[in-house]
């Protein structure tokens, strides 16, 4: 465990997962997709030396120095007027603000967006099936805005790296890769 547990999907809300259902996992199987992807997005986030820095610093899943702390919990902070917007390469809009969810959040999100995309297929050893519901219809995933939970999972990402870049003095050794909101996914 690095921050994340099976628990943390399993109560009601944005990232719930049913798992009394046909068309679900197993939470070993949600297991596997937290071990894979946790610490990788939090690679990207921060980079090699800064996430394990970070990872380090948790105790029970939560940072305990103060410029942990703030990376991990929410974000919102006024963006003065002194701020370098170099970070934000061409773009012409200029944010106001900077909010982020928070870390557990954004890594809830991302798990959630690769568990859910990979469920309606089944792989075994005679290849990947699709699976089928008895008594409903599998609603494609550009309906139901899986998408969104990507996309919204990447704006918390880039508010804490534009956190960090506007606090730089306390992360020098920050070596995160930018993330780019999706349009479309599927």
């Amino acid at each position: 465990m690095i921050i994340l547990q099976t628990s943390d999907f399993s109560q009601q809300g944005k990232y719930y997962i049913p798992f009394n259902t046909k068309l679900c996992g197993s939470v070993a199987e949600l297991q596997a997709y937290i071990d894979r992807y946790e610490k990788r997005y939090l690679i990207d986030l921060l980079g090699c030396e800064l996430s394990e820095l970070f990872i380090n610093d948790l105790v029970d899943g939560i940072p305990q120095d103060q410029i942990y702390i703030d990376i991990y919990n929410e974000i919102c902070v006024d963006i003065s007027q002194g701020f370098d917007y170099s970070y934000f390469g061409l773009c012409e809009c200029k944010p106001q603000r900077i909010i982020s969810r928070g870390m557990k959040s954004m890594l809830m999100g991302f798990v959630f967006f690769q568990y859910m995309r990979d469920q309606p297929n089944a792989k075994g050893l005679t290849g990947t099936t699709n699976k089928k519901a008895e008594n409903s219809t599998i609603v494609s995933f550009s309906k139901w805005g899986i998408d969104q939970f990507y996309n919204e999972a990447i704006e918390d990402y880039k508010n804490i790296q534009y956190y960090i870049y506007e606090n730089k003095e306390n992360y020098s050794t920050f070596n995160g890769v930018k993330k780019e909101i999706a349009s479309t996914l599927f």
